[in-house]
């Protein structure tokens, strides 16, 4: 039983390339946060990827023809019984939505550039399940009928930044405030955040696009106002 939240998929491999290779390809990767039409965006769900068993889509689709009992949100719970939102059907599509319209961009792409690429493969993990419009109509559970006698909370996290006592800004999403990795205190910088600098920011590949900038800034900063050489060492030691 798979409770789900408002999350798209991306498909793992399409027309002939993983699905990373496209996203350098399209420059989706390198997408400066300072484009994004709304800016709350930045905290918005990344898709669904994995690269288990050498890669492959995972949608809620999938999930379902694997025999995952899918739900809507958990709304409340009272004893042994939970409680879920009706939701579940527009979970299931735009599981597959955000698949089509990113597949629809590398289609452009291809035929506006030219390239050569071979046609799109069955991708399994982005057809339509059977069985998921019954799932709909499930929006309460006993815990105890089910026999389920095992919770997994997978609800996200946010950092604690509460040690730094120097005054940092933490917005609503519980980030500090920065600019390009910069925060608002001077001499304290960020890196690792989704969308940092770009898109990829909170990827391996992006992370270590963004680290080059941020140290390029502290060096910047250190040549305006460089440590006294004490300073340095107390702060090596």
């Amino acid at each position: 039983y798979l409770s789900t939240s408002d999350v798209g998929s991306v498909p793992r491999r399409y027309r002939g390339r993983d699905i990373a290779g496209w996203m350098l390809e399209l420059g989706v990767a390198h997408r400066p946060v300072e484009s994004l039409d709304d800016p709350s965006m930045k905290y918005a769900t990344q898709p669904l990827m994995t690269g288990a068993g050498g890669g492959h889509t995972v949608t809620l689709h999938s999930l379902a023809r694997r025999g995952v009992t899918l739900l809507g949100r958990l709304r409340d719970a009272d004893g042994s019984t939970l409680r879920f939102d009706d939701d579940l059907a527009d979970h299931a599509a735009k599981s597959l939505t955000t698949i089509a319209e990113f597949c629809s961009n590398i289609d452009r792409f291809i035929d506006g550039t030219g390239i050569e690429a071979p046609a799109a493969e069955r991708d399994e993990g982005a057809e339509v399940a059977t069985g998921i419009d019954e799932m709909c109509r499930l929006t309460e559970l006993d815990l105890h009928e089910r026999r389920i006698g095992t919770v997994l909370w997978a609800t996200g996290f946010r950092g604690s930044f509460a040690y730094f006592d120097v005054g940092l800004t933490i917005d609503d999403h519980g980030v500090p405030a920065h600019r390009g990795g910069a925060s608002d205190v001077e001499g304290l910088w960020f890196c690792g955040f989704p969308w940092l600098r770009i898109q990829s920011s909170g990827l391996i590949y992006g992370s270590g696009i963004d680290a080059t900038a941020v140290v390029d800034q502290i060096a910047a900063a250190n040549a305006v106002r460089p440590w006294p050489a004490e300073s340095r060492v107390r702060e090596l030691r």
